[in-house]
């Protein structure tokens, strides 16, 4: 066994005649998300730039004005109790991934053969974001005097899921929120009133809403070549794939985009179904000879 770097390998040595070769691989890595380029207001300086530049004043409106100061000074008296949210770490998380593969192969005589089946996890920094690849192929080869068959199938399944919430949505939300009250309840407002909406991100978050995705591809080749002279090969080749990619997002009707929406019209589904077939072949004739100092090269066919 050798490490090196954080990876992990394990191999054994090479078969003879009837026994088996085994090779595994893997390796794990952490991811975060650096956020020290972020240079934002607190909540006191926030709030103070709000205030001159004269968004809690409407002296044209005595009651829009009266409200605009009560909202000031709530939002005031909030800081002074230590309220200064950062939002940003809120959809974070580290990241954890890991790959891992494992061949076998042997043979005997005329016949050899080959299974590989890997791993790949992928935890994003996002919460809720990740990936789930398995893959898989069986390699066979069969060679009978002037002839070689081989055959190769390979699988690859994916299965994908993304945070509902974009990280801008967090970034938006201003420090002087608080992301719960006074119960430890995530509320669906940071405020709202008639001059101020503002939705909380944990809301949303914590909705049954969902956007996943499945992948699924498979291939099959299939050669044959002969090889009469040993100058001269003749090659046969046929190929099948077949892909799948389905997505589906779903938004819960109690999102806060949809606050202003008739009842029934609340909330969205979205469907997408993709299938794709693909069938490829050809057919070659190859002349190579060494004459002298000279080498004659010749295909025909593709």
């Amino acid at each position: 066994s050798k490490a090196s770097n954080g990876v992990v390998v394990v191999e054994t040595i090479r078969p003879k005649s009837g026994k088996l070769n085994l090779a595994y691989s893997g390796n794990a890595n952490v991811s975060w998300a650096d956020l020290s380029s972020y240079n934002l207001m607190d909540a006191s300086e926030k709030l103070r730039f709000e205030n001159l530049v004269g968004r809690y004043d409407a002296s044209n409106d005595v009651v829009k004005d009266v409200e605009l100061k009560k909202s000031y000074y709530d939002k005031l008296a909030d800081i002074a109790r230590g309220v200064n949210t950062y939002w940003l770490s809120e959809p974070l998380r580290v990241g954890l991934n890991h790959r891992h593969s494992l061949y076998v192969d042997g043979g005997e005589g005329a016949f050899m053969f080959g299974i590989g089946l890997a791993y790949n996890g992928i935890t994003g920094v996002m919460k809720e974001s990740k990936r789930d690849n398995i893959s898989g192929n069986i390699d066979l080869i069969y060679r009978i005097k002037k002839f070689q068959f081989s055959n190769k199938f390979s699988m690859t399944n994916t299965k994908i899921k993304n945070p509902i919430v974009d990280f801008s949505e967090y970034a938006a939300a201003n420090p002087y929120y608080k992301k719960r009250d006074e119960e430890g309840n995530i509320g669906k407002w940071l405020e709202n009133n008639d001059y101020t909406k503002a939705a909380n991100p944990l809301w949303n978050a914590s909705q049954n809403s969902r956007d996943e995705g499945k992948q699924l591809a498979l291939s099959n080749y299939f050669v044959a070549e002969y090889t009469p002279l040993e100058a001269l090969k003749v090659r046969a080749r046929f190929g099948i794939s077949y892909g799948n990619d389905d997505t589906e997002k779903f938004i819960s009707r109690n999102d806060t985009r949809f606050d202003t929406y008739e009842i029934l019209k609340k909330g969205t589904f979205n469907t997408t179904n993709t299938r794709s077939n693909q069938y490829e072949g050809e057919l070659s004739v190859t002349f190579a000879k060494l004459i002298g100092r000279h080498r004659l090269n010749a295909v025909l066919g593709g």
